[in-house]
């Protein structure tokens, strides 16, 4: 399956493409020792190979890369310590294809979607889209604890609120708090349950208060996400950014505490 393109390997792309297309007769192709690159320096031969597999990589180009790959083999074979020099021919044939294949990239690229991060915002996306959930809590240890669904929820929250889909962020963390909260009721009562948002969130207030737990953290959270999320339930509402990022933040601030009550009232069963 072809990697997905960024704009720094859109560079390096065009950067290559352009390097043989200008290359003159004279110019090295290999190293005077006959190496290909030195220290992440390379010359023709190089530049051919690094283009070649970038178009695998990217699914560029496919009907053009058996062309490439024959010339590789063709200069491969021809160019040695003794004979560095392009020749007339070679720069030709070189130029041509590579002009070939910059008209054929960019044809390609007119089929593609691209879409600009927006890093705008209280979050810092380009740490979160790095590093995932981790930085989302106040223990970044937290993440390792939490059960799969809740990671993929908040994960594809941080993503849409990342292109700015700040709707469907909303959604998405508030699925990982309820799914938090199932975990929390089977720790605390030894079994699975189905139940929905408004249900289970009044079943797990009772559990605590009968257990006599009152975490005023984690109460405070709910009461605060119970607001967002009663306001889902209106056809007409859309989320801006500000709202989307507090419902992120209040969510994961929530499943922290609800993981700390796990590992202090009961154990998760699987």
């Amino acid at each position: 399956m072809a990697e997905p393109l960024t704009a720094i390997s859109l560079y390096k792309l065009s950067d290559r493409i352009s390097f043989l297309i200008y290359r003159k007769v004279g110019d090295p192709v290999l190293w005077e020792d006959g190496a290909l690159d030195k220290e992440g320096a390379g010359r023709i031969l190089a530049a051919m190979k690094w283009l070649r597999d970038d178009l695998r990589r990217y699914g560029l180009s496919k009907w053009v890369i058996s062309q490439l790959d024959k010339m590789i083999n063709n200069f491969a074979a021809k160019y040695n310590p003794d004979q560095i020099a392009l020749d007339e021919i070679d720069q030709t044939t070189l130029s041509t294809l590579a002009t070939t294949i910059r008209q054929s990239v960019l044809s390609e690229l007119g089929d593609r979607n691209f879409v600009e991060i927006i890093s705008d915002g209280l979050l810092n996306y380009p740490q979160l889209l790095s590093d995932g959930i981790p930085p989302l809590f106040s223990s970044p240890e937290t993440s390792e604890k939490l059960d799969e669904i809740v990671k993929y929820d908040l994960s594809e929250s941080v993503k849409c609120l990342a292109f700015n889909l700040c709707t469907a962020s909303a959604m998405c963390s508030l699925r990982a708090v309820e799914g938090a909260l199932r975990s929390l009721y089977t720790a605390l009562t030894g079994q699975k349950t189905e139940l929905t948002w408004g249900p289970l969130l009044e079943e797990i207030e009772k559990l605590l208060k009968a257990k006599g737990i009152r975490p005023p953290k984690l109460l405070g959270y709910l009461d605060y996400i119970r607001e967002i999320r009663n306001s889902v339930d209106h056809p007409d509402k859309i989320f801006s950014k500000t709202e989307a990022e507090h419902s992120l933040t209040h969510s994961a601030n929530s499943i922290e505490e609800v993981y700390k009550l796990i590992e202090k009232h009961g154990q998760k069963i699987v």
